[in-house]
């Protein structure tokens, strides 16, 4: 219902979104308004930014219960936000709420929104264990990146992103760190990180909350390091 100017790429199951809001901006309801997404199956991960404000980074990802998280925060999620209007993408549509963040008419706002693609990346959720033996998350291919995100209502708004990949970490365990919330972005904690596997990505020990923490609910996105649907050796 809202124009909106898009890059997609259906393929990678990535597009760009740049919109101007038409909602009141002012009560946290469902405004019966959307933006086209350009993909061709419901978005899993939809990550939002007012451009001409100071507001936050709403997020939607599927795995979770309705609500909404925040990129630049360590929130946990919001189940009464109606930011994304309680309501999930369709194939077509993200919808969204009445809130300055998300929908303020005369505001412009840009849009990332991913979907999963069989080989290229993978995104789900998981409970952490705490210990060193943790779970392993099986993706189908070896990651190039993974962010986590605990969004339990348990982590008591303690826990942040956290983004790992193999180009910092070349070897396991990778516990070099970017977290999105942070103005000094980088961390480094030794032996609270994950093991990078060639189909997945392995649980460490966590007491910090990072990625395993004992009953915590986190959320996954995960791109591959060779992104094919079927591999062959000649």
């Amino acid at each position: 219902t809202i124009a909106s100017t898009l890059r997609a790429s259906p393929e990678s199951g990535f597009s760009i979104v740049t919109y101007s809001g038409g909602g009141s901006g002012s009560a946290n309801s469902d405004s019966g308004m959307s933006f086209a997404h350009g993909l061709n199956s419901s978005p899993d991960f939809v990550i939002v930014k007012k451009r001409n404000g100071a507001n936050g980074w709403p997020v939607y990802h599927s795995s979770t219960p309705l609500g909404a998280l925040n990129i630049n925060s360590l929130t946990s999620l919001d189940t009464g936000s109606y930011l994304f209007a309680q309501r999930r993408p369709s194939d077509s549509v993200v919808y969204l709420g009445n809130n300055p963040e998300i929908n303020a008419s005369g505001s412009t706002y840009v849009a990332y929104c991913f979907s999963q693609i069989l080989g290229y990346s993978a995104t789900g959720k998981y409970t952490g264990t705490g210990n060193d033996s943790g779970r392993f998350i099986y993706t189908g291919f070896r990651p190039r990146l993974i962010i986590t995100k605990a969004y339990s209502s348990n982590s008591n708004n303690n826990s942040g992103w956290n983004v790992r990949d193999t180009s910092r970490d070349t070897f396991n365990e990778a516990s070099k760190v970017i977290a999105f919330q942070n103005d000094d972005p980088t961390l480094d904690n030794s032996h609270t990180g994950i093991d990078i596997l060639s189909n997945g990505f392995k649980l460490k020990a966590d007491t910090n909350g990072q990625s395993n923490y004992n009953g915590w609910d986190y959320i996954y996105y995960a791109v591959a390091e060779n992104p094919f649907k079927t591999a062959r050796a000649r």
